[in-house]
């Protein structure tokens, strides 16, 4: 069809006036060119969020499940340009072996084997209701809540497996788990003698069915005459087919709204503005590295933002990240994929702002399939108050700002 793909670019940031989209900025993360793309249309479909906090015993944001490249710069794209995010409070939970990233769990449990606490009690049993995938719904919440309650860790138990039911799911389950036999050979764990511990994995993308990400309409428009989401960032969508189904509809509304809207221009002046912020990092000599500023955000996320959270803790993380301004604008880059990296992780400064904001404001806990939030101060469900209750929570380049709506009246 004539277009042309251009790789190896980060956009920085969505340029548009009162009417629409304009266009977008960017650099070339090999050479730190600077890009600049004049469209009246643009999908964004960067993922959803990782690396908000740590994950892993080795405090490596990048061993992760899910894919570590995304470091919230879709969210920060679309909220900067108008854009509403809903249901961020929300953390994505798995229970994955101790210092390794993978499943499996789901089918030792399958194949007999226990979900245990620290004193070998069983956290789970085994689902009665024949239409539900068997150590699917429940199980994480009930694991956090055994966690919360000092009964960790936990522990996955195939030692009463019978041995040829073990070797069965063990033949196959590196399809479902990558290097899961190979991780056992290396610690020297033998399931049938040893048990296995397991730690949360407390990812912030969106889940299985969750509705998490940027609200957008039927057209996968996000608010702003021109700008489309689509993919793991918006919602609802959720996997390879929230991502042909939504890719579809965007990419048809995008040409649509391009055809119509004709040529656009741009804000010299905000290019220049755009260009002056991007260089900056690169002649930077003193100031924080992206690593150094990641790992404070990362920090302070897991402390007030994790698995438990309360309302003087994510006051305090909200705090901390207006603290951390000063130092988001001063990061220093010695080269293009340096830049890169700073850019995430400034996005992910922006961010985390709204995802303690969002979890300041849902003053309840709730658990559903493989999602929760909970608080500490607050820590039952309020059906009356939240239940069929959404927040959709916006950035306007000074701080975080949460409603609540309801998408669907029947939910309450």
């Amino acid at each position: 069809a004539g277009a042309t793909a251009i790789g190896g670019v980060q956009v920085s940031s969505i340029m548009a006036t009162d009417g629409g989209v304009t266009g977008a900025v960017g650099f070339d993360i090999r050479s730190g060119e600077h890009r600049v793309f004049a469209a009246p249309a643009i999908v964004v479909a960067a993922g959803n969020a990782e690396r908000v906090m740590y994950n892993s015993p080795r405090r490596d944001p990048f061993n992760t499940y899910h894919r570590p490249y995304h470091g919230a710069t879709g969210f920060a794209l679309a909220a900067r340009a108008g854009s509403g995010a809903t249901s961020l409070e929300f953390l994505g939970s798995f229970l994955f072996p101790r210092g390794f990233a993978t499943g499996a769990m789901g089918n030792l449990l399958e194949a007999g084997g226990r979900l245990v606490n620290a004193h070998g009690e069983s956290v789970a049993d085994r689902p009665t209701r024949p239409d539900e995938r068997e150590f699917g719904f429940g199980v994480v919440a009930q694991a956090a809540r055994e966690v919360l309650a000092g009964r960790g860790p936990l522990f996955v138990d195939c030692t009463d497996v019978d041995r040829t039911e073990l070797d069965h799911v063990m033949s196959y389950v590196d399809f479902d788990a990558p290097l899961f036999s190979e991780f056992l050979d290396q610690s020297g764990i033998d399931l049938s003698r040893d048990l296995l511990e397991m730690e949360f994995f407390t990812g912030t993308w969106s889940a299985t069915c969750s509705p998490k990400g940027v609200v957008v309409d039927r057209r996968c428009g996000a608010g702003l005459p021109g700008l489309f989401v689509a993919g793991d960032l918006a919602t609802p969508a959720y996997a390879l087919a929230g991502a042909l189904t939504t890719g579809y509809v965007a990419g048809h509304a995008a040409a649509e709204h391009a055809r119509d809207a004709g040529r656009v221009t741009l804000d010299t002046d905000a290019l220049a503005a755009e260009h002056e912020r991007l260089t900056a990092p690169l002649r930077r000599r003193n100031g924080p590295t992206w690593q150094e500023f990641e790992r404070e955000l990362q920090d302070t996320m897991t402390r007030y933002v994790g698995l438990s959270r309360s309302a003087d803790g994510l006051r305090q993380a909200l705090a901390c990240l207006v603290g951390f301004a000063d130092a988001a604008g001063n990061l220093r880059s010695a080269n293009g994929h340096e830049l890169a990296r700073a850019e995430e992780a400034i996005d992910l400064h922006f961010f985390d702002q709204m995802m303690a904001a969002a979890a300041l404001e849902r003053d309840e806990s709730r658990f559903g399939f493989l999602m929760g939030h909970y608080r500490s101060d607050c820590p039952v469900p309020d059906d009356a108050r939240w239940k069929g209750v959404a927040t959709i929570v916006r950035h306007d380049g000074t701080g975080p700002s949460v409603a609540r709506h309801v998408f669907n009246p029947t939910w309450r």
